[in-house]
């Protein structure tokens, strides 16, 4: 998933110390690489990123496996849905 700038895998210890030392850095309790990842692919989908593209970017073979592990509608975005659902029922 890293890679080195010479292109070889960073070493798994290495990027856990470093993540670990990162968030000591910034005051924030400590992230572990999956819970990166599933941030990202959470604001991927939030920002309107097509599915399909955020599930090639993880690496899955199938969107359903993006959709069933990332999508979960934040109370922001269920809020916006239901916004515009109201407006076509409405007609505005």
């Amino acid at each position: 998933m890293f890679t080195h700038w010479t292109g070889r895998p960073v070493d798994p210890d290495r990027l856990r110390d470093a993540l670990r030392t990162d968030c000591a850095l910034v005051g924030v309790d400590r992230l572990t690489v999956h819970q990166i990842r599933h941030t990202a692919a959470t604001l991927m989908i939030e920002a309107g990123e097509p599915l399909d593209s955020v599930a090639r970017r993880l690496g899955h073979n199938s969107v359903a496996t993006t959709s069933g592990m990332y999508v979960h509608l934040s109370v922001e975005h269920d809020q916006a849905v239901g916004e515009r659902l109201e407006r076509f029922i409405g007609g505005g």
